[in-house]
């Protein structure tokens, strides 16, 4: 029974930590994609996930994960809030600023980097 309970508690020690790691190496992961993709499309969705927000560009294949800062220069507005499909998103690779055009209006988006 005690090898049986040392054995349990092994197996959940290991869990625990490949989880942790591979969370980690996750928001990176989101980041590199992100962060190097030139992105000029419109938008076929906007959501919350992976405690970001994550939106799918049509033409497309993988969604985008990204962690943008709400500013003056969105007007304080949330991006999954203002985000709607058709609106054109516009990213260059490895620039810092994503821009939301909708009809005559610019949001424009600052993001969290990996440690920062």
């Amino acid at each position: 029974m005690v090898y049986v309970g040392i054995v349990i508690f092994i197996a959940v020690l290991i869990y625990f930590f490949t989880a942790q790691r591979i969370g980690g190496n996750r928001e990176e992961q989101f980041f590199i994609h992100f962060d190097t993709t030139n992105i000029n499309g419109r938008l076929e969705y906007a959501k919350i996930g992976y405690h970001g927000s994550v939106f799918k560009i049509e033409g497309i294949e993988k969604e985008f994960v990204f962690y943008p800062f709400t500013s003056e220069l969105n007007d304080n507005t949330i991006f999954y809030n203002i985000a709607k499909k058709g609106d054109l998103i516009i990213k260059d690779a490895y620039s810092d600023t994503l821009k939301v055009k909708k009809k005559n209006k610019v949001y424009l988006y600052k993001f969290r980097k990996p440690n920062d």
